[in-house]
């Protein structure tokens, strides 16, 4: 069953076409030769999470000459989804640190008595523009602004909006890292990252012949000393 719309987005117009055999053209695409208890598996998980996610998996496991499975495409997948999941987390955290600092700067009889609400654009442009963060901070905060829309977007962070093979999302780590100020919460966010290397995947479920790790290359007292103590 096919039928096809033309829709209008905000960058470009594309064809929809409903196809109800998508799902299957892609496991003849990528798995041709699995069993009946993978084809279920990989089904329900299309289902799910929609095929266009695992086409960019296959697509770069063909592109690096690693063998394609029902197992290789699923680790990738659960890795990056925890990798996108602990991210957000302490995104949110910067979020909220540097909303805290402008209202701090805010009369307090005015605030309440106006409803002042920012978008995150509007939050970096009056950081930046009344000097209460420098040209660098306001920079990173751009940063980590791409990457919240990567992750609320789905996107894959390791081999797609930032790509794994250029290590862009080591850098985006380490902005982030870089603008928690507080000691406790800087901790957290280093031993959270850590923890995704050590979390078996889904019960040894899965098992990965990649070598996905995140490079965590601080010295925990330089760190902290050089960084948090002086805030």
């Amino acid at each position: 069953m096919k039928s096809s719309k033309n829709i209008l987005t905000k960058t470009k117009k594309i064809s929809l076409n409903i196809n109800l055999k998508n799902n299957d053209n892609f496991i003849n695409k990528w798995l041709p030769n699995i069993t009946d208890c993978e084809r279920k598996e990989i089904t329900k998980r299309l289902n799910l999470k929609g095929w266009f996610i695992y086409e960019k998996i296959c697509k770069y496991l063909k592109n690096n000459n690693i063998p394609i499975s029902v197992n290789q495409i699923q680790s990738i997948f659960i890795y990056d989804k925890r990798i996108r999941k602990t991210l957000f987390k302490y995104v949110g955290m910067i979020e909220e640190q540097y909303r805290s600092m402008l209202y701090n700067y805010l009369d307090y009889s005015d605030c309440i008595t106006v409803e002042t609400s920012f978008t995150y654009n509007d939050l970096i442009d009056i950081l930046e523009e009344h000097g209460i963060c420098d040209n660098i901070e306001t920079h990173k905060l751009r940063i980590i602004k791409s990457l919240r829309n990567d992750i609320c977007h789905h996107n894959l962070l390791i081999i797609d909006s930032y790509g794994y093979k250029n290590n862009e999302i080591y850098d985006a780590i380490g902005v982030l890292e870089s603008l928690i100020k507080n000691k406790e919460i800087a901790k957290s966010f280093v031993d959270d990252l850590l923890r995704i290397n050590t979390k078996p995947l889904n019960k040894d479920k899965y098992h990965t012949t990649l070598n996905i790790n995140i490079p965590i290359e601080l010295d925990m007292n330089t760190f902290f000393t050089s960084k948090n103590d002086k805030h």
